[in-house]
């Protein structure tokens, strides 16, 4: 009876298997796992951190070490999909990128960020790097030196706020941004929007449909749909949005669906995993929904367990491993999660 009950747990619901802290007291705002699950990197955000990001085991849940470098905490981390390089940006814009395997630094960038860079995203070929911040740019950058590359794009200069998160289509022609409410903002400026790509020495783009309407607090989030049909967006608002993409010239939007919104808790964190048979999102008061992706019609979903609720409150990001067997939260500590069995 006990190894049927354990059984019946085992396959609704989450199993918490660690809570992985540097021990000193700092942030792990941002997750990320390495392509091939061999390590999972987070970014720590505290004057306590002395600049340093750090690597750990998923397996063993232990430390593979830190990065160091920058002068002030770490706000942001991104593997390269091929597995090659890591990107770490500082609270104060710098942003440093390194190799994967060895952690030597491959590149300082000369030109970063003013105040936070808080959003980094490599492209699916992993030729390009975008970097932006809440000073309102979006920089196309080298991967490996990290030297800006093509035409940059100025939020504020259109009346646009900070960027807060970015994604890639799959095939690497669409960017979506996310925009975060500021006092710059204008009727309409907090939105999500999808930019064609194109080039790579220099790069440009351009926008490449109507931006999608976003709420008066804000968008946090956004993440394509392994097939790149469908884009989530988490809002400031509670609410996430699932959106229908189709064509590149021109790209038609279409709402998919509006789920129920939680109006006191914030949407942090979207994200489906690599194989496309899982999405998640996070909220501001720590609680992460896991769903079932069946097919390009959101209706169909079903949830996948029942809800997370991290112990500290906090799930600013999420990160599952390759396999969709481990989910990995960032918030005030980085907490890994062994997923159903039945999944």
């Amino acid at each position: 009876m006990a190894s049927e009950t354990l059984l019946t747990v085992l396959r609704s619901r989450a199993v918490l298997l660690a809570r992985l802290n540097d021990g000193r007291g700092t942030l792990h705002r941002t997750v990320a796992f390495h392509p091939q699950g061999i390590a999972i990197a987070t970014a720590c955000s505290s004057i306590f951190s002395g600049g340093v990001s750090w690597l750990w085991d998923p397996i063993t849940c232990q430390s593979l070490g830190e990065i160091s470098g920058h002068e002030v905490g770490v706000s942001t981390v991104a593997f390269s999909p091929n597995g090659l390089r890591l990107a770490t940006i500082e609270n104060w814009g710098q942003v440093r990128l390194w190799d994967a395997m060895t952690l030597q630094c491959t590149g300082e960038a000369d030109q970063g960020h003013h105040g936070n860079g808080i959003a980094a995203v490599y492209s699916p070929d992993s030729s390009l790097l975008v970097t932006a911040g809440i000073d309102g740019l979006m920089l196309f950058r080298n991967p490996v030196t990290g030297d800006v590359v093509g035409s940059q794009v100025n939020f504020l200069d259109g009346g646009y706020s900070a960027v807060t998160s970015m994604a890639f289509s799959p095939d690497g022609r669409l960017l979506a941004t996310a925009n975060a409410w500021s006092a710059y903002n204008r009727p309409g400026d907090v939105a999500v929007r999808l930019w064609r790509v194109t080039g790579r020495d220099p790069v440009t783009c351009e926008l490449a449909c109507d931006p999608l309407p976003g709420d008066e607090k804000g968008v946090n989030c956004v993440a394509f749909s392994r097939d790149g049909s469908l884009l989530a967006s988490g809002h400031a608002d509670g609410s996430v949005q699932l959106w229908r993409v189709e064509g590149l010239d021109p790209v038609i939007c279409e709402r998919a669906n509006t789920p129920q919104a939680s109006p006191n808790n914030a949407v942090r964190a979207v994200t489906f995993s690599q194989d496309g048979s899982l999405f998640a999102s996070s909220r501001s008061n720590g609680l992460v929904m896991l769903w079932r992706v069946k097919g390009p019609d959101p209706a169909a979903w079903e949830p996948a367990c029942e809800a997370l609720l991290v112990p500290d409150d906090s799930a600013d990001s999420l990160a599952f491993s390759p396999d969709a067997t481990l989910l990995a939260t960032g918030g005030k500590d980085l907490f890994l999660w062994m997923l159903p069995t039945s999944l």
